[in-house]
């Protein structure tokens, strides 16, 4: 029953994104330029950031008498925050701009990242 309820939520939550006509891509005139802090009145000068995310949410089928975390389970769901990044970039004259950019991979409310990983936000192995 909780599957059914879960699968028709998805099913409603997809056909109220493609059918609201509210849903934009990439390049939307909506978005504008951004954050953008101008250093100067000209606009030549400025700081940009810009940070941008991919969700995943999972949903299991457990195999018969699975357990986890001491509890048996018939299914199981997680959301996952698949990349995150965040990206810095000054301009502070016409042949020098200065960019900072980090993100993360795979973190869940489970793991703390990819396998090998310690989920450090610059990927660092140890």
């Amino acid at each position: 029953m909780k599957k059914r309820h879960f699968l028709l939520g998805i099913l409603c939550l997809c056909l109220w994104a493609g059918l609201s006509g509210q849903a934009v891509a990439q390049g939307s005139g909506i978005y504008g330029s951004g954050l953008k802090v101008n250093l100067d009145t000209t606009g030549s000068k400025y700081i940009r950031f810009i940070i941008w995310n991919q969700l995943w949410t999972r949903y299991i089928d457990n195999n018969p008498n699975t357990i986890v975390n001491n509890e048996t389970l018939e299914n199981n769901w997680d959301i996952g925050l698949r990349r995150s990044r965040f990206l810095a970039y000054a301009q502070i004259s016409p042949r020098f701009l200065i960019m900072f950019h980090f993100g993360i991979n795979n973190q869940s409310f489970i793991n703390g990242g990819d396998a090998g990983s310690n989920g450090s936000a610059f990927g660092a192995n140890g």
